[in-house]
């Protein structure tokens, strides 16, 4: 029977091409689901639905994603979306799944009630990572090799524009409220700020040490360096 959504941790186990199934309130391993090659990247679309797998398989045939259903614990599909690695988002109404292919240089939008691949768009050579805004209604990718965001209308699948900001970008998160993209560069101890609403690219702020790691809550953007021990909290 359907088991209670938030007793279960799902975890992608890469060697063994297996999601493992945790139930919370023993914590205890109930299940390996196979997941396809090189289980990654794990993301939960927002209505609690569906689990998404990023697999970076070697070859195009098998670098894509494993859809689970969360309620039954079980796959119900594999979609290729393109070579290399996956970082994956989501639409607010959980109609749409957005998917970058690091070696492919595109981002896959997938329409999730029929697991189809609706369209492709290139979005440079290297898109390390995506995010999508419900204010803006538009979808993020980083391009850590051009410096640069494609913002996508995530309801026209249109790539609007692009952003230059410097090359070396990583990770992209939207803060909670929507309005500001911050994305993380390493190779220039900085934060890129960009307003959702005027699509600009509006701060730089300086974080020393290779900034890698991003996090929020409602009035602050954590953001956590490989060479240092501290923190560095960003009033949002």
């Amino acid at each position: 029977a359907p088991v209670d959504r938030l007793r279960r941790l799902f975890i992608s186990e890469t060697r063994s091409g297996t999601v493992a199934v945790v139930d919370t309130e023993n914590f205890k391993v109930v299940d390996h689901l196979a997941a396809g090659k090189q289980p990654v990247r794990v993301a939960l679309q927002p209505d609690g639905r569906f689990l998404w797998v990023g697999n970076n398989g070697g070859d195009e045939a098998s670098s894509g994603v494993t859809v689970i259903d969360v309620d039954e614990a079980k796959v119900v599909g594999f979609i290729p979306t393109g070579a290399g690695h996956h970082e994956i988002a989501f639409s607010a109404d959980s109609r749409f799944a957005f998917v970058t292919n690091r070696q492919s240089g595109t981002l896959s939008v997938i329409d999730v009630s029929k697991r189809q691949v609706l369209k492709q768009i290139a979005t440079g050579p290297q898109p390390l990572s995506v995010g999508y805004s419900p204010l803006s209604q538009a979808v993020y990718v980083a391009d850590g090799k051009e410096g640069q965001v494609s913002i996508i209308d995530a309801n026209r699948h249109e790539l609007t524009r692009k952003v230059a900001l410097k090359p070396g970008l990583g990770p992209l998160r939207i803060a909670p409220n929507g309005r500001f993209a911050l994305v993380l560069n390493p190779r220039e101890d900085l934060v890129h700020v960009l307003d959702t609403a005027s699509q600009e690219a509006v701060h730089e702020i300086p974080v020393a040490g290779e900034p890698f790691q991003l996090n929020f809550t409602d009035t602050y953007a954590y953001v956590r360096s490989l060479h240092s021990e501290r923190v560095s909290m960003i009033n949002l």
